[in-house]
């Protein structure tokens, strides 16, 4: 009976390491993963009418927690996209206006919160996505 003891702990000791080796201090910092992508999604102004093709605008956007930064790469957008990014815990806003495609960079506090990303497209289109540092 107590080697069987030993045997689950040792078990667990083994699991719990294995699983702590996929992680470490650098890649994931306040609950967040440097370089995860935050899921941009399409907030339609009117309600969509059948059938209906799917839009060709392309964004997609990380947060990087070293550099405080949130990296958005645009393509199709329009003439120029307003970005809003608010901390909603904090009250913090942060707003740009950049050209409707290519690399971005957004620097932000890193203030732990909820974070949203508002993208208004010349068009008047707005795409939105959210994040927790």
């Amino acid at each position: 009976m107590k080697n069987n003891s030993i045997i689950k702990l040792l078990l667990s000791v083994v699991a719990i390491l294995c699983l702590s080796s996929f992680t470490n201090e650098k890649s994931i910092k306040n609950g967040y993963r440097d370089n995860d992508e935050i899921l941009i999604r399409h907030r339609p102004s009117t309600p969509p009418t059948f059938p209906h093709s799917p839009s060709v605008v392309s964004i997609s956007a990380y947060y990087d927690s070293d550099n405080t930064c949130i990296y958005a790469s645009l393509s199709n957008a329009g003439v120029s996209v307003d970005v809003d990014i608010c901390n909603l815990i904090t009250g913090e806003t942060d707003s740009y206006a950049v050209p409707g495609s290519g690399p971005s960079a957004f620097p932000i506090s890193g203030n732990s919160g909820i974070w949203t990303i508002t993208f208004t497209l010349s068009s008047g289109d707005v795409y939105e996505g959210s994040f927790v540092i």
